[in-house]
């Protein structure tokens, strides 16, 4: 019957197959932390920056978000105000602002504007 294999695996070349991923996996790390800290060095040995390289220059617009939890809430501070006081949109047109609270008032007072009723 010829279902099955009749050799086993090459221990051997199996074993040396491991030694040498092993010492490749330890020789690329010893690579890289001599690489580290050759960087490290060359970091330490490097001029300090003149004046302006140490001058903040932004980029044009539109530009990254670099504090999206302050920005929001400073969003949400804008949205409350404009939705609870009084302003002016257009001052040539006299059209106003008004609070929600007030609008909703004035609504449930007046009613919705619609169509005439014939």
């Amino acid at each position: 019957m010829a279902g099955y294999e009749k050799t086993d695996a090459h221990v051997p070349t199996i074993n040396w197959f491991l030694f040498g991923l092993f010492a490749l996996i330890g020789v690329s790390m010893l690579a890289m932390w001599a690489m580290h800290a050759f960087l490290a060095r060359q970091e330490e040995k490097a001029p300090a920056p003149t004046l302006m390289e140490a001058q903040r220059v932004l980029p044009p617009v539109p530009r990254l978000q670099v504090s999206n939890t302050r920005d929001l809430a400073e969003l949400s501070a804008h949205e409350a105000r404009t939705l609870s006081t009084y302003g002016w949109l257009d001052k040539e047109t006299g059209s106003v602002r008004i609070p929600v609270e007030r609008a909703m008032e004035l609504v449930a007072q007046r009613g919705l504007p619609g169509k005439a009723k014939r």
